[in-house]
């Protein structure tokens, strides 16, 4: 297996990107759009254990401007009936996406979910499910 050190940046797979741009609609933080230029751009390093925990670099672009934080958790992952099975945070530093971490509550990932398994969090418990947004999909 590679090391963090030995790979090269890979650009986001389709889900990885569709999870940051689903992130960044959810939030209401400032420099949003400024960021969600940058998920075009964005280049990525896998971690060698976790290959959902991800690096995020970006250049290029100039930063978002007062965007600045760890924004925990982002969105709740959801399995094919609707159980939670893990959560997706997302971090700002410095107006650019440094980090995106894929976290689990029983079996490790192996890829990011598409976009009709996540859901917005109570930003009170960090957990519990809101309502879905207008335009989720939702399981039958």
């Amino acid at each position: 297996m590679k090391t963090t050190h030995e790979q090269a940046p890979r650009r986001l797979s389709i889900d990885e990107a569709s999870a940051l741009r689903w992130i960044l609609d959810a939030e209401d933080l400032p420099g949003r759009r400024e960021l969600r230029a940058q998920v075009d751009s964005v280049q990525a390093l896998s971690d060698p254990i976790n290959p959902c925990d991800l690096r995020l670099f970006v250049s290029g672009l100039p930063p978002a401007a007062g965007a600045d934080g760890h924004l925990k958790p982002s969105a709740l992952v959801v399995g094919a009936r609707g159980e939670a099975i893990g959560f997706i945070d997302l971090w700002v530093t410095n107006g650019y996406l440094p980090f995106m971490e894929y976290s689990w509550f029983v079996e490790m990932p192996t890829e990011y979910p598409s976009i009709d398994r996540l859901r917005q969090v109570d930003p009170k418990t960090g957990r519990e499910p809101l309502r879905p947004r207008s335009g989720d999909i939702q399981e039958r």
